[in-house]
């Protein structure tokens, strides 16, 4: 098999051996992820597919299997090299893959295959960068705010201030904005709401999440993935946000590009979290005086489905609990769950269910 040797499956670097420029594309992006350098989840996601995209016209000549393996070589390379992007990586292979798989198994008989493939890679890129923009324009995205509600926040997200600043230039209404200490995220985003968006913007430490949420209308959150099961993996200390939200019930939003649905589940809390240096959250004087106190630091909470109001997404508005695929019984008898998949969640699920042998890109 093109994508196995001696039992295990064939590296980037070997498959990518005979195309040393688009290697060097691969390697480039590679240490970008290694030092964090993108900006923020939707225009890793743009990086992420046109990277795969060069793979994909190099490697066409020799045929789809030789396409499929390639791709999904430098998908799992980048995988291992972004640490607190697994996830986003793998769901943007999958999907290239399985648009790969369907050129080759229906091509357009006017152009070659390359054509074909460049043709349907520039519309999937193009679908990649409107994919923000889709959920600004939603109508029923934009209802969820309305006028002289007071919406709390956490940290900073690019998906959140942009939704923000559009609902703005529409209605006013008050946001508090809890800062995710250490790094202080939050600061940059209330000086940017209220300066650019002229709202009136609060800035809490984390530690008043619980006192202020009682003025709360609503929590607006971002999600870094949202797994099969419908729980959220967001940055550490969403959780916190939530739990506080649902004793006082809240409603709580959360913001998820349908790039970001992946079919991996959640084992248990650290199964797909990562674990930061802990010297971001304790120095090492203090660290060095306690010897027998362990010092985690998880990059990641993980959200269940139950405290999830609503999921919104570029096609729409949905439940969390949309996702939850039927259960076998229920497909044997050839019915449906109660909680039917809308026509999105549904292709965004077939697409993850294309990986070979069961292997998630992000294990």
């Amino acid at each position: 098999m093109p994508g196995v040797k001696d039992g295990r499956p064939r590296g980037a670097a070997e498959v990518l051996a005979s195309h040393p420029k688009a290697w060097e594309v691969v390697r480039e992006f590679e240490m970008v992820l290694r030092r964090g350098e993108h900006a923020d989840s939707a225009s890793l996601a743009v990086n992420v597919a046109s990277v795969l995209s060069v793979i994909v016209l190099a490697t066409c000549k020799g045929g789809g299997e030789t396409v499929d393996t390639a791709v999904r070589s430098v998908g799992r390379y980048l995988t291992e090299a972004s640490k607190t992007s697994g996830f986003l990586v793998g769901n943007i292979t999958r999907r290239v893959m399985k648009l790969v798989r369907e050129i080759f198994a229906d091509p357009d008989p006017e152009f070659s295959i390359k054509e074909n493939l460049r043709n349907a890679t520039s519309l999937f890129l193009d679908d990649m960068n409107e994919a923000l923009t889709s959920m600004m324009e939603n109508a029923a995205v934009a209802e969820q705010i309305h006028s002289d509600e007071v919406i709390l926040t956490f940290g900073w997200s690019t998906t959140v201030e942009k939704l923000l600043k559009e609902a703005a230039k529409k209605r006013r209404f008050e946001l508090i904005v809890a800062e995710n200490s250490p790094e202080c995220a939050g600061q940059g985003l209330a000086r940017a709401l209220a300066s650019e968006a002229k709202l009136n913007v609060t800035l809490i430490p984390d530690v008043a999440i619980f006192a202020v949420m009682p003025r709360v209308h609503k929590v607006l959150l971002e999600a870094e993935a949202v797994m099969a099961n419908g729980t959220m993996l967001a940055p550490s200390g969403t959780l916190l946000v939530a739990t506080a939200a649902r004793y006082y019930a809240k409603p709580i939003l959360f913001c998820a590009e349908l790039y970001k649905l992946t079919p991996s589940f959640p084992h248990n809390s650290m199964s797909v979290s990562y674990l930061q240096h802990p010297a971001e959250i304790l120095r090492y004087e203090i660290a060095s005086q306690m010897p027998n106190v362990d010092v985690l630091n998880p990059a990641f909470d993980h959200v269940p489905s139950e405290l999830v109001s609503l999921l919104l997404t570029d096609s729409g508005v949905h439940s969390p609990l949309s996702y939850l695929p039927p259960s076998p019984e229920i497909l044997r008898r050839g019915g449906f769950t109660t909680v039917r998949l809308t026509t999105a969640l549904q292709a965004h699920t077939a697409v993850g269910m294309l990986w070979p042998n069961n292997a998630s890109c992000s294990t």
